[in-house]
């Protein structure tokens, strides 16, 4: 007992001093303790987003530069963004305005068309920035595809092996399967990014390495998935597949 507490100590004296900073100038800038408060200006943009692609034709700079000239203090910003956003959900009613963030959202979040396919050369109607150059444009089809289609690999081998996966009594698998919910739910309202499915991915590459691993086991008249296992993880797989893949079609930003 005294080492298990010993070390939750030091995790959260080691925590505290990380954010040390960070929770100095917040308490500044706000007179309070945190690290950032943009959570109203993150939602007000996540509102705002039309794309289902996080680089198509992207507002957020400029509705970051209206948000800094609203006010000088802080607690007036974050007005300014609440009023904005209570603005948005007045207009649009509700349920309309959840309906509309669970019909873009999770597009945004699982996009193929991720923050490093979209350093390539390509149409910026689909969020291309053609930050990375290649010798030729075949060279940078190639690669674009090469990184989409591992996207895509690990995103369907992740949902098999969350099928496959067994062992749900463990505690630290209930804990990541809260921190991976609370992802999901703050996703649903806020500004997203590809890139935000980072803290994700180990979760993600450690499903798809299970399924993997079971591989050797898989046999020609039987497998070590049931037919509702195998039914729900080919389901799964055909969501992701779809909400990485499908943006661009559903959001015709190029016509």
């Amino acid at each position: 007992i005294r080492t298990v507490n010993a070390a939750i100590f030091a995790t959260v004296l080691a925590a505290l001093l990380i954010t040390a900073p960070a929770l100095f100038r917040g308490w500044q800038e706000t007179g309070r303790p945190q690290i950032a408060d943009s959570s109203w200006f993150n939602l007000w943009a996540g509102l705002s987003d039309t794309y289902r692609g996080d680089l198509v034709r992207d507002m957020t700079g400029t509705r970051m530069a209206e948000y800094l000239a609203s006010s000088d203090d802080h607690a007036e910003r974050v007005a300014f963004a609440r009023a904005k956003v209570a603005a948005i959900v007045e207009s649009k009613g509700l349920f309309a305005t959840v309906g509309d963030q669970l019909g873009k959202q999770y597009f945004r979040l699982f996009d193929a068309r991720n923050f490093v396919a979209a350093q390539l050369h390509g149409p910026e109607c689909r969020g291309y920035i053609a930050h990375y150059t290649a010798e030729s444009p075949d060279l940078n089809r190639t690669v674009d595809y090469v990184v989409q289609s591992w996207h895509v690999g690990l995103l369907v081998l992740f949902a098999l092996g969350l099928a496959a996966w067994r062992r749900w009594r463990e505690p630290w698998v209930w804990l990541i399967v809260a921190f991976v919910g609370y992802q999901l739910a703050l996703f649903a309202g806020l500004h997203v990014k590809s890139r935000f499915l980072l803290p994700m991915v180990p979760v993600i590459c450690v499903m798809a390495a299970h399924f993997i691993s079971l591989l050797p086991t898989f046999r020609a008249s039987s497998s070590p998935l049931s037919p509702v296992r195998r039914g729900i993880g080919i389901a799964l797989a055909m969501l992701l597949t779809f909400l990485a893949l499908a943006g661009p079609a559903l959001d015709r930003a190029c016509t």
